[in-house]
């Protein structure tokens, strides 16, 4: 049977876009401003001790990562996501993976 690998904080291995219906940029919290390098209101650390994942054919890599801590969903309506990674950053133009852009649905609370 394969074997699934699965990991929290997701978001400290791959950088997850999201976009509103009309492709406009969901704009960022603190942390997820932190995250893409950007400037933030207070002093942000990200602590992270990643290590490598090697699967073997028909193995899975589970990432979870809250999209609230990264993103601010002000109102309700459909939101696309995706998550890519650069798997080879030491070459010049490396070789990014991305997947599935996803579907998300916020709803009134």
């Amino acid at each position: 049977m394969p074997e699934s690998v699965s990991t929290h904080n997701g978001e400290l291995s791959y950088v997850i876009s999201v976009v509103s219906a009309t492709g406009a940029a969901v704009p960022l919290t603190e942390y997820g401003k932190a995250l893409h390098g950007l400037p933030t209101r207070t002093f942000v650390v990200i602590r992270d001790s990643q290590k490598p994942h090697f699967l073997q054919p028909h193995e899975t890599l589970i990432a979870e990562a809250t999209l609230d801590k990264i993103y601010k969903f002000a109102s309700p309506g459909k939101f696309f996501v995706q998550a890519e990674k650069d798997v080879n950053p030491d070459v010049a133009n490396g070789s990014v993976v991305k997947s599935n852009i996803l579907t998300l649905t916020v709803v009134k609370n």
